[in-house]
This record gives C-alpha cells, structure tokens and sequence, in this order.
C-alpha cells in the first residue's frame, strides 16, 4: 500500500506521547504540591518567574534600555512577538510551547528514527 499522506501514524504517536509527557510532567508538579512534597504550586505566578517574566514582558511593553539598570535587550524577538499574537497568558503559552516542542521533537524523530523507549529516554 502506498502511504501519499504527509502525516505518518508514526508522526501523530510521536506527537501525542510528546504532549501527553508534558502534561504528566505538569499534573506531577501539581501531585507532589497537594502532598507537600514540593512549596511551589505550577501556576502562573511560578512559570513566569525565570525567563518567561522577561519574554512577558517584551511581548507586553516591547524591549526597553535604561542606563545602568536591569533592561531586558537580550531577548529574542520571535517568541515574544507570537506571544503578543496569540493574546494568551503565561499557561497559555506554556500549552503554545508545548505544541512547538511536540511539533520539533516529532520532526527530529523522523529524521532519526527511534523506537518508543528510545523517545522516552530523550525526552526525560
């Protein structure tokens, strides 16, 4: 049987088991809050405390140079910009980059095939 569909099965498992590891990785984190294991909850409040704050905030006010203080010049620009494109909030585009990443990583398997265990190791 010829396959002339773009997308394989293989494609779509690859994605799906990449989408569902980050959302067990994210309903983890809220696992291990509820029992007190962790003091940090995975809201927005914790996802925007490294880079995300300052990927927020290009994508909010744009990039700004103040002399001798703190200025967020060296961000990238495209992640920003599709944050400001999407309007969404900080978990919104965690989900958006989970996407991106599911999307790449299904790429870097077709171009290097490997089985079921072999994605789960790369992926941990």
């Amino acid at each position: 049987m010829l396959q002339s569909t773009f997308i394989s099965k293989r494609s779509v498992n690859t994605f799906i088991l990449v989408v569902a590891y980050g959302l067990f990785i994210f309903c983890l984190q809220m696992f291990l809050y509820r029992i007190g294991i962790t003091t940090v909850w995975p809201g927005s409040a914790a996802l925007s405390s490294w880079d995300a704050g300052r990927y927020e905030q290009v994508s909010r006010i744009g990039y700004y140079y103040v002399n001798e203080q703190n200025s967020n010049g060296g961000v990238f620009i495209l992640f920003p910009w599709v944050w400001h494109l999407l309007h969404v909030g900080v978990v919104g585009i965690c989900m958006v980059n989970l996407v991106f990443f599911a999307t790449g990583f299904t790429i870097l398997t077709n171009i290097y095939p490997v089985n079921s265990n072999e994605k789960i190791l790369w992926l941990t």
